[in-house]
């Protein structure tokens, strides 16, 4: 048996075979990957948000008029964007007011957690159809029928079923209660009334171009509130028509159609005092403020 060692010479060095080397990428492809995975990302915030605003918020409304400044457009423009006066008592086609989110119909039982200094949607009684026996019309459902030329309202709820509310206009101030609030005395069958502490004061209405602020200079008669019937009023006490006005009065439960928690940005109005079609409040959902 031949116990010899072999050796051969090995030629070269063995090696495993090296992967392809991977192409750069252009700028250009990067610039297209990153907007493509931009534009993906703001497609689904901005369909969250809309989502989130039609399911927890169903009813969108808008602002026309000043009677609720300086809760309510308190920024809202003309179309020059000219601060608008608080004496306003509508608004204008190209002005751009506050638009906001409500609850309203049977969404989370919302009527039923109504309380003092809720901001609300409602109509008033001259809104709806009535008989000659001066009874509201109701349709086959038992609802009430609105007029045709129906406009809704934004009021602050002030008196609830049950209590009597008596507004006084003074010409001074205390407090508990200013000129620019009046003075609202609530009753609701204790031994004592009490006197509604106000949210805002003269300093809140400051003079416009040269104009002094109107306080409320004419009182109300006293109103007992039944079941189912609530007192309302704007902000802007003296330039706003609601419960004060015997005209008015008291409003229905069924009359109050909203209750509104979140202004999302301004929109302008066009030749019909509609809202324009605008994306613009979508798109910036940390300017949303809550409605108190």
């Amino acid at each position: 048996m031949d116990d010899t060692t072999h050796e051969y010479e090995v030629k070269g060095e063995l090696s495993a075979p090296q992967p392809p080397k991977k192409k750069k990428k252009k700028w250009y492809n990067i610039v297209i990957d990153s907007v493509l995975i931009v534009t993906f990302l703001l497609v689904v915030a901005v369909s969250t948000n809309v989502i989130y605003l039609s399911v927890a918020y169903n009813m969108p409304f808008f602002v026309n008029g000043m009677s609720m400044y300086p809760t309510l457009n308190k920024d809202a423009t003309d179309a020059d964007g000219n601060l608008l006066s608080w004496s306003r008592s509508s608004n204008r086609p190209g002005d751009f007011v506050d638009y906001g989110y409500a609850k309203g119909e049977d969404k989370d039982n919302w009527r039923a957690s109504l309380k003092r200094f809720d901001i609300v949607i409602t109509y008033y009684p001259e809104n709806y159809e009535t008989m000659a026996s001066g009874e509201y019309r109701r349709d086959s459902k038992g609802n009430l029928i609105l007029k045709s030329n129906a406009k809704s309202k934004i009021k602050r709820l002030i008196g609830l079923p049950g209590e009597t509310i008596k507004f006084d206009a003074v010409d001074y101030d205390s407090e508990l209660f200013n000129r620019a609030w009046g003075k609202t005395t609530i009753n609701y069958g204790k031994p004592d009334a009490w006197v509604l502490k106000p949210l805002y004061t003269m300093a809140d209405f400051p003079d416009y171009q040269g104009m002094s602020y109107t306080y409320p200079k004419t009182s109300a008669p006293e109103v007992a509130l039944k079941e189912n019937e609530y007192y309302v009023m704007g902000d802007n006490r003296g330039h706003s028509s609601d419960s004060r006005d015997t005209r008015v009065g008291a409003i229905l439960g069924e009359m109050i159609v909203g209750k509104a928690y979140l202004v999302t940005g301004r929109r302008q109005l066009d030749e019909n005092l509609s809202p324009k079609d605008s994306w613009d409040y979508i798109f910036t959902p940390w300017n949303y403020r809550r409605i108190d």
